[in-house]
């Protein structure tokens, strides 16, 4: 027999009283570790959602660059075109040219 204050206890209460304590300590510990884990989900999930900001900040910056660069391609492209076209007068001219010299 145990006494505690104006109670006695047996074994049997003993037993009971530590395995009250044991789940009581369990269940505190799950509420610490819930809390625990209920924070490291939080920081995670900010955590991710800053990865996505900064993941989508880096797509529409690449898309800026696409668009520069198709832009860029473009202009190239017009000036090759203009060029080769001038390159190709240019040359007919000559021949033209070389063809009345010999004629002469």
């Amino acid at each position: 027999m145990l006494a505690i204050g104006n109670y006695m206890y047996s074994s049997t209460s003993r037993i009971l009283l530590h395995t009250q304590s044991s789940v009581m300590e369990t269940l505190s510990l799950n509420a610490t570790s819930h809390l625990l884990d209920e924070q490291s989900l939080t920081t995670e999930v900010e955590s991710l959602r800053m990865a996505i900001a900064e993941a989508n900040e880096e797509r529409a910056q690449a898309a800026e660059y696409g668009l520069v660069l198709l832009s860029e391609k473009q202009a190239l492209r017009s000036q090759y075109d203009e060029l080769s076209g001038l390159y190709e007068s240019t040359k007919r001219e000559l021949d033209n040219s070389v063809t009345v010299g010999q004629d002469n």
